[in-house]
Order: structure tokens, then C-alpha cells, then sequence
């Protein structure tokens, strides 16, 4: 399915089957007595959408891990986001529950399945990252949970999708992402009482994300995978690496021009060398790149990764990684790399990384950031991300060599 499709079928449909819902959950609250709080010990986590959200929601997952060190774990997520789940190492394979997209009737046979897996697992408790799907609101119901925790509209308009949470939670879009994320998790408490749940000063945010180091093993086998890529490598070489898709909303993408103009600048450098690296769909793309810019230092890893854990140990054998704000942008800050990420679209104030290796490049001009949970990430832009494009090729290569020097 599109991503306007899914939106589409979010806000129609499933506004519907929320309204109904809630309707059924008022009449069993009144025919039978409210069932109070329980213990967590079967914890579902519904992130569906975003391969990046995982890592963000890091502090969160570890928090909750400290907080009930004996619950059982378990993850609903689409099939892209598998990877995430497993690179975090955050619950066993066993314990990912998986949603395909490919069409709505591969989407709903396994909605079903994952409800019957969801209640043989006996849920106690949901904890719904998602920000204002309708979709993950009906499937945390209907997973049988005693504690449901999400994100609630409470006075803003257009974004129902239900009145079903027990535990309701605003968001908050000048707080980030990673701080809402643990607004969930508190909201759980026996303590939290009235409305909002929870009312704290979560102070700044300390870099918390886990270090993926390679093996010796690995390290053998990335190095050959990259002199297989580009045999002009030599041990001294330096490695920047470039990601010029925006994925699923290319709104977020730096020029592809830019990009090859980058790259030229900086293969005029002796001893560097310089890849693009992204999914197995963007190859094609890319070597368009390598037709202009005919270099032997210049190489294309789209889709020679094809794991999450692949694409960082890649990137522990690298020096700079420049990309948009998404998941491999979030996925760098688990290795060694310098990520020089744009923002424009999105705000680094909500969705910076979690991790002290990145310069995030931010104008902050009128209309940004345009993409939101109160517009289902659908952007007005005509398609002229002015916001990425202030930033020249010139003035990226000098923030890339700057990071160069201090790596050195």
C-alpha cells in the first residue's frame, strides 16, 4: 500500500472502527465492574511505522526493562521495522510480532493473526508508540489489555481514534520524542493520578544508546565487502558515506545534485574515498551517480546490506555518514561514524539523535518544520524543501573535513 493510501484508510475506516469500539467498551464498562490495573508482565510494544522510532524510544525500553525486570517483552511491528527490533537486541525473534503492508488484505489477515497471537500471549499490557494511528489504537484494544497506554488528543481536533486508552497520555510536540516516549512509560505508575498522568521535567537528555562493536570477524568480512565494492581502497583510506534517499517521504532528501557535487568536491582529496549506501531499490539511482562522477574511489553499497546490523557494522568501518533525518541517520548513532544529518522537515528539537556523534543541520526557516503528528506527516510543501537546500555543497564538505580532522 501507499503511504496516502494508509493514511487514507487510517482516518476514514479507522475512525470508524474506533468510534465502535469505544461504544462497545462503554457498554461493557457498564454491564460489568471496571477491571482495575494489573501488574505488567506481558508488555506489547506497538511501534509500527518508523524504522528510526525504536532508537529514539531507547531510554524508554531500557527504563521499562529496569522498572519490571520480569515481564515478558513482546513487539508489534511492520516487516521493515524487524531489523530495528533485532539490531537493539531488545526481545527475542520469538517475540516480534510482524505486520505486512504490501496490500490492505496481507495488512488485515495479519492484524487478525497478530489479535489471536496477542491474546494466546495474554497482553496485560500495551504501551502504543504510535502518534495518533487509529490502527495501533484498535489493535491495543483488541489485544485484551488491562493497561492500554497512548497518546490521547484530549481538546485537539481531527485527531480521534477512540476513547478506549486507560491510561491517556498528551502529546506534546515542543517536548522530544524520546522524553514523550518516557511520559508513556510513567504514566503507568500506581502514582500517576489526574489529568494528564503525568506532569514531570525529564531535564536533558543523556546520550544512552548502545554501542554495536564488530567482531574480528565481522570487521574481516565488511572490509572485503567494501574492497569487492571499491578495489581503489587501501588500509589508509577514509570513508565518507553518503545516503541521498529521504525513504518513505522524500520531502526530507537533500538534492540528489548536491550530493554528486559533494562527492566530487571531496574526491579531489587524495587517500578518500567516497560510497552511497541505502536499499537494494536505490542501486539503480545510484549508479546514475557513478556515471557522472567517474571515480575509482567512488563505490555504491544500495542494497549490499541487506540487515540493519550489516549497515552498522559498515559504518563502523567508516568515517562520515551525511543523510536525511530517518532511520539510518538514527541507526548511526549505534556505531562509531560521524553523521552530519539534514533536518528541515523535521526539528532535531523533537527528533535529534540520542547519541553525542552527529552535526545536525537545522535552518529553522518560517515553514519548518512542516511535517507533525496533527497532519499524519503529510507536508503542504510544493515539493521545494527550501529548508534542506540552504545547505551548499560547499559548506557540507567543510563540516565533513572538520569532522575528519577531529576523528584524526
Amino acid at each position: 500500500m501507499t503511504l496516502d493510501r494508509m493514511r487514507s484508510l487510517d482516518r476514514v475506516v479507522g475512525s470508524v472502527v474506533c468510534l465502535v469500539l469505544s461504544l462497545v467498551h462503554l457498554l461493557l464498562s457498564l454491564l460489568r465492574p471496571v477491571r482495575t490495573s494489573v501488574p505488567p508482565r506481558n508488555i506489547l510494544i506497538i511501534e509500527i511505522s518508523e524504522m528510526g522510532c525504536l532508537v529514539l524510544a531507547y531510554p524508554m525500553l531500557e527504563a521499562l526493562k529496569r522498572r519490571y525486570p520480569g515481564a515478558i517483552l513482546y513487539f508489534l511491528m511492520f516487516e521493515k521495522l524487524r531489523g530495528s527490533a533485532e539490531v537493539l537486541n531488545l526481545a527475542p525473534q520469538g517475540q516480534h510480532i510482524v505486520l505486512r503492508d504490501r496490500s490492505l488484505g496481507v495488512f488485515l489477515v495479519d492484524a487478525v493473526r497478530a489479535v489471536w497471537q496477542l491474546r494466546r500471549c495474554k497482553i496485560d499490557t500495551v504501551l502504543d508508540l504510535e502518534l495518533f494511528s487509529r490502527a495501533s489504537a484498535i489493535l491495543s484494544y483488541l489485544s485484551g489489555a488491562s493497561n492500554r497506554v497512548g497518546f490521547h488528543r484530549y481538546h485537539t481536533e481531527g485527531l480521534y481514534r477512540g476513547n478506549f486508552l486507560t491510561h491517556k497520555v498528551p502529546y506534546n510536540l515542543y517536548l522530544h520524542i524520546a522524553k514523550n516516549y518516557m511520559a508513556l512509560l510513567d504514566a503507568l505508575e500506581d502514582s500517576a493520578s489526574g489529568t494528564p498522568p503525568v506532569k514531570k521535567d525529564y531535564g536533558e537528555i543523556q546520550p544512552s544508546l548502545p554501542k554495536i562493536r564488530n567482531s574480528e570477524e565481522e570487521t574481516l568480512a565488511i572490509r572485503e565487502k567494501l574492497k569487492q565494492a571499491c578495489p581503489a581502497l587501501v588500509g589508509s583510506s577514509r570513508i565518507v558515506l553518503l545516503s541521498p534517499g529521504g525513504g518513505e517521504l522524500p520531502i526530507r532528501a537533500w538534492p540528489l545534485a548536491n550530493y554528486v557535487q559533494l562527492a566530487e568536491m571531496l574526491l579531489e582529496l587524495p587517500g578518500l574515498a567516497v560510497g552511497v549506501v541505502g536499499l537494494a531499490g536505490d542501486r539503480v539511482w545510484y549508479e546514475r551517480m557513478a556515471e557522472t562522477i567517474r571515480s575509482p574511489r567512488f563505490f555504491n553499497l544500495a542494497g549490499l546490506t541487506p540487515t540493519v546490523r550489516e549497515v552498522v557494522q559498515v559504518f563502523n568501518q567508516c568515517d562520515i555518514l551525511v543523510t536525511s533525518d530517518g532511520g539510518l541517520a538514527h541507526f548511526a548513532g549505534l556505531s562509531s561514524i560521524h553523521c552530519i544529518v539534514f533536518f528541515g522537515p523535521e526539528t532535531p528539537v523533537l527528533y535529534g539523535p540520542l547519541a553525542s556523534n552527529y552535526t545536525c543541520l537545522y535552518a529553522g526557516i518560517s515553514c519548518s518544520p512542516c511535517l507533525s503528528a496533527y497532519n499524519a506527516r503529510k507536508s503542504p510543501c510544493d515539493g521545494d524543501n527550501v529548508c534542506v537546500k540552504l545547505f551548499s555543497p560547499e559548506h557540507v564538505k567543510g563540516l565533513v573535513l572538520e569532522a575528519l580532522r577531529a576523528r584524526a
